[in-house]
């Protein structure tokens, strides 16, 4: 056991395991054995080819369950030539839930809505201090942990047989195995959850748009904050995520005192 252990590999194997990838090598190891076998039954005899073959498919397969990959430096080839289409394919591709829901320009939406509005004293985009006020206080009504299904049902967004799963910090929902909402920390999930109200609020049109396009403009502000929760800064990180089979670059919105995401977006 103690072998079995030092050669197991937990980055690739248990829960982070990736699946179609695990079933690629897999495809390899029964190619690679019934090639083997089939040239020693030919070279020497069937009885050989047979034994020979099953013998690598053996090995492979143990390779695979503790090393999660059967060729060597799969993951990084795979991330770093493996185009974004395959990798959709296996739903690996970090950028296919990033795009913009509908036809809208969600700045100039929150603009004219004023939750936003030009700085004082520098060229960019500040909070009103009239949105930043209702925001705090409907944060306070919020659980410090709270449960995603009462923002989704604000957003208008079906929350019966939803899944909730929770990696480290982030909360992620799914229904019938598709993500429909994410957050990197129940403190931005929390910060959504209030938001929703005095946005829906401020836009007549609210309920004309759709739950996906609403779930971006609550989530919108959420970068123009500038004093966590708990009242410390909020700082900007420029970081490299890792899976099984990509690496990407995201841009994260941090509370420094408390090390709470509050946002990620992955750099196209």
């Amino acid at each position: 056991m103690a072998v079995v252990r030092s050669l197991r590999n937990p980055e690739y194997t248990g829960e982070n395991r990736c699946g179609p990838c695990t079933i690629v090598n897999v495809l390899i190891a029964l190619g690679v054995s019934a090639l083997i076998g089939t040239v020693l039954a030919w070279t020497w005899t069937a009885a050989v080819g047979v034994l020979a073959g099953a013998l690598v498919l053996g090995l492979s397969s143990c390779l695979i369950w503790l090393r999660g990959y059967l060729v060597p430096g799969t993951p990084t080839l795979t991330k770093r030539y493996l185009p974004r289409r395959m990798l959709s394919w296996f739903g690996k591709d970090p950028l296919e839930n990033v795009a913009v829901p509908d036809e809208i320009d969600p700045e100039e939406t929150l603009l004219e809505a004023g939750a936003l509005e030009p700085c004082a004293e520098v060229d960019d985009l500040c909070l009103t201090a009239a949105f930043d006020r209702e925001w705090r206080a409907e944060l306070e009504a919020v659980d410090e942990d709270p449960d995603p299904t009462e923002l989704l049902d604000r957003l208008g967004i079906e929350s019966e047989d939803v899944v909730v799963d929770r990696y480290d910090d982030a909360v992620v929902v799914e229904r019938e195995g598709r993500r429909i909402g994410q957050w990197p920390s129940p403190t931005a999930l929390r910060l959504d959850t209030a938001a929703s109200g005095p946005i829906a609020d401020r836009i007549p049109y609210w309920r004309e748009l759709q739950p996906t396009t609403r779930s971006e403009l609550v989530a919108g502000v959420r970068i123009f904050l500038e004093e966590c929760p708990d009242g410390g800064p909020v700082e900007f990180a420029t970081e490299t995520r890792e899976s099984c089979c990509s690496s990407y670059e995201v841009v994260s919105v941090v509370c420094a005192e408390s090390g709470d995401r509050l946002l990620e977006q992955p750099v196209r």
